[in-house]
């Protein structure tokens, strides 16, 4: 756990060795044929593994107690669960990044291809754009690279960090990351142009007042569960808890299944 693209190469060494907090976080997402703008507020991704959870209920993945070595633990409850469990029950373990963003809204273009942006509306008309949000992006696999890799090599010619870079982000079906599984690079935006820019793209003076442009603290969001709590999900999804003596799963299945 920790940031930095270097990160992504531990990862590819981690999955080899093992055989491939617990609250809400303000994740972004987005639906199939969605298309949205985001400002980045940091450089680097914070990298770390996860298990998958939403199949079993889970409001959010819980973070791996083993292939995460600094956090010192010999064991995790998610890979102790057999493989083919782990597969069918959506629970393997996969690497992904995590960035600070703004959430600019959607990208709407008219026949003309000037561009609107436009806030979510939820059922009771309450409307919701330029939040902070947490983009949160897989490493995927050697065979089907996520979108972690692919922002690295859209970015890798352009230098500099992710920091004031705006992107149009979209997601063409179901089968995909839910933060979509495209991107083109827009602008960068000076981190002292923010407010203005955020002005023009419109946000109102008091809505920009009351946003925090910092990036989050990913240490404090990342906290991992116990491994008595991580049995307390697995058991509340139908999920059997192996015992003690099973050992690791070698999850066969890690960053090399559908999203």
């Amino acid at each position: 756990m920790g940031y930095g693209w270097d990160e992504m190469e531990k990862a590819d060494e981690t999955a080899k060795k093992f055989g491939g907090g617990g609250s809400w976080r303000p994740e972004f997402f987005m639906q199939p044929g969605d298309r949205k703008r985001l400002l980045f507020a940091q450089d680097d991704p914070y990298c770390l593994w996860v298990h998958g959870s939403y199949k079993i209920g889970g409001d959010t993945n819980p973070v791996c107690l083993i292939r995460n070595e600094d956090l010192g633990h010999d064991a995790c409850p998610f890979c102790d669960v057999p493989n083919k469990v782990q597969s069918n029950k959506g629970i393997w373990p996969f690497f992904v990044g995590a960035f600070t963003i703004i959430d600019l809204g959607f990208a709407k273009y008219d026949g003309d291809g000037n561009l609107t942006l436009e806030p979510f509306v939820s059922s009771d008309g309450k409307e919701y754009q330029f939040q902070r949000r947490i983009y949160v992006a897989r490493k995927g696999s050697d065979n089907k690279p996520g979108m972690l890799v692919k922002l690295r090599n859209k970015m890798a010619h352009r230098g500099g960090g992710m920091k004031g870079v705006v992107i149009e982000a979209t997601r063409s079906g179901k089968q995909t990351e839910s933060i979509g599984d495209d991107v083109e690079f827009v602008e960068r935006v000076a981190e002292k142009d923010w407010p203005k820019y955020l002005k023009g793209a419109g946000m109102s003076d008091e809505a920009l007042q009351g946003l925090e442009l910092d990036p989050f603290d990913f240490s404090e969001i990342y906290q991992p569960l116990s491994p008595e709590a991580m049995e307390k999900m697995l058991r509340a999804g139908g999920v059997t808890p192996a015992s003690a003596s099973s050992g690791s799963g070698s999850a066969s299945g890690v960053d090399g299944v559908p999203f």
